[in-house]
């Protein structure tokens, strides 16, 4: 198989070319987007962006937020106690109702 010697730029090197001896066949392609050179984009964050951007945001979450507070104080609890469910229940079968000091609903 024939050797053929490419050349890549390192950025690291500020153009120098570096040698590398190696097969063709299993070199990247010497594209941007496979050597990592694409460009970013890179704001620049200033107060004059950002605190509009803050407020804009508390705006819209603070409704949403103040919502789902309102609504988990109108949950219903309903506590029951088996405790001694397995000593108080009927042998035959039957229903039974639960004594009233084993259960508690919360509205």
């Amino acid at each position: 198989m024939v050797q053929e010697a490419r050349q890549y730029v390192n950025p690291l090197f500020h153009g120098h070319r570096l040698v590398i001896s190696q097969p063709s066949c299993g070199l990247p392609i010497d594209t941007a987007f496979k050597q990592q050179r694409l460009k970013a984009w890179q704001p620049i964050l200033t107060p004059k962006a950002v605190l509009p951007t803050l407020f804009l945001i508390g705006i819209i979450f603070a409704p949403i937020g103040a919502l789902i507070v309102w609504g988990s104080g109108k949950v219903t609890t309903i506590t029951l106690d088996y405790t001694q469910c397995d000593a108080n229940a009927p042998t035959d079968g039957s229903y039974q109702d639960m004594p009233s000091g084993s259960y508690d609903c919360a509205l």
